[in-house]
C-alpha cells in the first residue's frame, strides 16, 4: 500500500512540474510571438526565430528557459535598446514572478496585435503558478514545523521522564555522603573522576569529579539539537522540579559567566543568615552553552560538610 501511494505521490509531482514547464513555456512563446518591431522582429526572424521556437517547445528545465528568455532579451536589447533583463531564475515559482515583474516592461506599442484580455490572461497564468507554488511550499513549512515540534516535544518529555525522582537521590548522597551511594568506585585519575550509578534520561557524560572549588560534584550534560528555545524550556522544568524538592532556604540566583546563554548560569543555593550556613548546604549549577546550546547541570557536596 506504501509502494502504491508512493508512486502516486511520484506522478502527481511529476504532472504538477509539467504543468508548471508548460505554464512558463507557453509564456514565453505568446510574448516571442507577440513582440513586434520592425528592425527586431526582421532579424530575429532571419537569425533565431526557428532554432529558438525548437528548443523552447524540447525545453525541460528552467536553466534552459533562462537561456531562451535571455538570448530573446539580450537581441531585443541590441536592436532596438529595450531591456527585459536576464533571468537566474533557480526554479519555476523564481521564473513565474521574473516573469511577471518583466510584464510592465512590454509596452502595448511593442505588442500592437496581443489583446487586453490575452494580455491579462497571459499574467493570470503566472499568478496561478506563484500561488499554487507558494501554497506548497507553505505547506511543506507547515509539515515540517509540525515535525519538528513533535520531536521537541518528544525530547523534552524524554528528558523530563524520571528527573525529579534521579535528583532526590542525587542531592541527598551530596548533602554528607560524598556520593558514596551513587558513584561507581573511588574517582580516580587526574580529574578525579568517576562514573554514576544514577543516571538521568538522556543526560550525557554523567560523572562525579572533582570541581574547582575542590569539593565533589555530580556533572552531566543534555543535548538539544541545538535549539535554545529547546535548551530554555527544559532547563525552566528542571529548575522548578528541583526547588520542589529543596527545602525552602533555596533559591534561584544568576551567575556572570560569558561560556553560557545571556552571559549567565543559575545556581540555586542555600541563602542563610551566615556564609557558613551555605557553604554547609549542596549547590545546584545549572545553564545552556552558547556554542551548541547543550544544557549543563552540576550539583556540588557542601564545601563544609554538614
Amino acid at each position: 500500500m506504501k509502494k502504491v501511494f508512493a508512486l502516486v505521490m511520484l506522478i502527481f509531482t511529476v504532472a504538477a512540474f509539467k504543468g508548471q514547464m508548460e505554464v512558463l513555456k507557453t509564456n514565453l512563446l505568446e510574448i516571442e510571438q507577440q513582440i513586434f518591431h520592425k528592425s527586431f522582429s526582421k532579424k530575429w526572424i532571419k537569425t533565431k526565430k526557428v532554432n529558438w521556437e525548437k528548443s523552447l517547445a524540447q525545453a525541460k528545465t528552467v536553466d534552459e528557459l533562462n537561456t531562451l528568455f535571455n538570448e530573446f532579451s539580450d537581441l531585443l536589447a541590441q536592436s532596438i535598446q529595450v531591456s527585459l533583463g536576464n533571468s537566474d531564475a533557480t526554479n519555476e515559482l523564481e521564473m513565474a514572478r521574473y516573469l511577471v515583474k518583466v510584464y510592465p516592461y512590454i509596452k502595448t506599442d511593442l505588442t500592437p496585435k496581443w489583446t487586453e484580455s490575452a494580455r491579462k490572461e497571459w499574467v493570470g497564468r503566472l499568478d496561478k503558478l506563484i500561488e499554487a507554488e507558494e501554497l506548497k511550499i507553505q505547506k511543506q513549512k507547515d509539515k515540517e514545523e509540525k515535525e519538528r515540534q513533535m520531536k521537541r516535544l518528544g525530547l523534552l518529555s524524554a528528558t523530563i521522564k524520571g528527573f525529579d525522582a534521579n535528583f532526590k537521590l542525587i542531592f541527598e548522597d551530596s548533602k554528607k555522603n560524598n556520593f558514596k551511594n551513587i558513584r561507581q568506585g573511588a574517582p580516580e585519575g587526574a580529574e578525579k573522576r568517576s562514573p554514576s550509578k544514577v543516571n538521568f534520561s538522556n543526560g550525557v557524560n554523567q560523572v562525579i569529579e572533582l570541581s574547582s572549588e575542590g569539593a565533589l560534584q555530580f556533572s552531566v550534560r543534555f543535548e538539544s539539537d541545538n535549539d535554545q528555545q529547546l535548551a530554555e524550556k527544559i532547563m525552566d522544568e528542571m529548575i522548578a522540579e528541583m526547588l520542589k524538592n529543596m527545602p525552602a532556604e533555596y533559591k534561584k540566583v544568576n551567575r556572570m559567566d560569558d561560556k553560557y546563554v545571556g552571559n549567565n548560569k543559575y545556581v540555586l543555593e542555600f541563602v542563610g543568615a551566615k556564609f557558613s550556613d551555605t557553604a554547609k548546604n549542596p549547590t545546584v549549577i545549572i545553564g545552556i552553552l552558547k556554542a551548541n546550546n547543550v544544557l549543563t547541570l552540576e550539583i556540588l557536596e557542601p564545601i563544609f560538610g554538614k
